[in-house]
């Protein structure tokens, strides 16, 4: 059984989990970068699945991503992550790819449901391979 972990903090995207829930996945849903931190420790996720978000406003990153993936580097380095991002952030989403190993897969907006779960899916078998 996988365990998935989903940081979504602004939504607005079709999510089914039931699929992945049916075929034996351990699904977390959270809806802040901040309160998935600690939960990467206890829950140790095969995948992580989070919104990307560019903003300048910050001094010491340039991303809502830039945090939680040290930590997962550091906490959980099993973890693969999906990014879902704007197309517009690209350019920025590519600078942070470009740092970490453990970001495997994105999706840009606008996708569907079954997009985002088989992106999930073919992760875990990579992983498996």
């Amino acid at each position: 059984m996988s365990k998935i972990l989903f940081v979504i903090e602004i939504g607005g995207f079709p999510l089914n989990f039931d699929e992945l829930i049916n075929a034996g996945h351990e699904v977390e849903y959270i809806n802040s970068m901040r309160k998935a931190i600690p939960l990467l420790k206890k829950f140790q996720p095969d995948v992580m699945v989070a919104e990307f978000q560019y903003t300048s406003q910050f001094r010491d990153r340039d991303s809502n991503l830039d945090t939680i993936m040290t930590q997962v580097v550091s906490r959980s380095p099993h973890t693969h992550v999906i990014a879902l991002v704007e197309e517009e952030q690209q350019s920025h989403f590519e600078r942070l790819k470009s740092r970490f190993d453990n970001i495997r897969d994105q999706l840009y907006f606008p996708f569907e449901g079954a997009d985002l779960n088989n992106a999930i899916i073919n992760l875990l078998h990579k992983q498996e391979t």
